[in-house]
């Protein structure tokens, strides 16, 4: 996770606005900035606004009808700064600054799950994506009746943050053997579509002998927006860590399954952290194996 900024502006309208500290973030962390400022925005009566970088990267897979605020006025803006902890609070609907600066890690759900309509309409992939995506969907579909489920494993720095400084572990084969069977008890005809930064990982440790299993793209994760339209056109979603994983699972709707529990009670990221403010209370928990060392390697 990065640490960003939500900046409140005024003259003679607001502003409401999403800066990083030192960069924008990966696909999922803009997606969580994006959100919040919007549905903060709103609960405080004013007017977002997003930043130059962040429309940059989130343009390259989607429309957001946010407008932008230059650099230069930026830079002239004096600032009041606040901290906000990862999930939503009472006092952050009553910012009395007109120019705040607000920082944390607002990736959260209880943020923004009320205007959970415009939060999808704002993610809706560009047509040329989805196109390309449904065809490739299409490809795979062998029965009418076929149930795709979307699986997404992030490892890449995690498997050093949760070795070295988070005190946790990473999804392991048996994670995903007792994800994919609650599907597939409920289900007659799953095909498991899956998504992850170090696929050869998930070659080699996901059960694939019943041959319901894709593993998309053979790797290529060079296009973080096509992986994740994939997965939304699945009907339902298991993942593991990361607010990558998270937006897979809260634009395709339906059944999602997710890693619970990956601290250990030691971890200082619990005080960052918090598992009900991070996963839907109706999504389905599986907790991790803490003393798994699969994951590592």
């Amino acid at each position: 996770m990065i640490s960003v900024s939500l900046l409140l502006i005024s003259s003679d309208f607001h502003i409401f606005k999403v800066k990083p500290i030192a960069f924008v973030g990966r696909l999922g962390n803009v997606m969580g900035e994006y959100a919040t400022l919007l549905a903060l925005a709103r609960l405080n009566g004013h007017v977002p606004y997003q930043q130059e970088s962040m429309e940059d990267e989130l343009k390259k897979y989607f429309n957001p009808s946010m407008p932008v605020v230059s650099r230069e006025v930026y830079h002239k803006v004096n600032w009041t700064k606040h901290h906000i902890h990862d999930w939503m609070s009472d006092e952050y609907s009553t910012f009395a600054c007109n120019f705040t600066s607000i920082h944390g890690y607002p990736c959260s759900w209880t943020f923004f799950h009320h205007i959970r309509g415009d939060v999808k309409r704002e993610f809706q992939f560009k047509r040329d994506i989805i196109r390309d995506t449904q065809a490739h969907m299409k490809s795979l579909k062998k029965s009418d009746g076929m149930t795709f489920i979307g699986v997404h494993m992030r490892r890449g720095d995690y498997v050093n943050l949760m070795n070295n400084s988070y005190d946790g572990v990473l999804a392991n084969s048996e994670f995903f053997t007792r994800a994919m069977n609650y599907f597939r008890d409920k289900f007659k005809d799953c095909l498991f579509i899956v998504c992850s930064d170090d696929l050869n990982w998930c070659k080699q440790n996901i059960d694939n002998s019943l041959g319901d299993v894709h593993f998309c793209w053979n790797g290529d994760s060079s296009s973080p927006g096509r992986d994740m339209a994939l997965l939304t056109q699945c009907n339902h979603s298991i993942i593991t860590i990361g607010t990558y994983g998270f937006w897979s699972a809260y634009l395709t709707g339906g059944e999602v399954v997710y890693l619970n529990n990956y601290l250990r009670n030691t971890s200082v990221f619990h005080n960052v952290f918090h598992f009900n403010a991070a996963y839907l209370p109706e999504w389905i928990p599986i907790d991790a194996d803490l003393n798994s060392t699969q994951w590592l390697s």
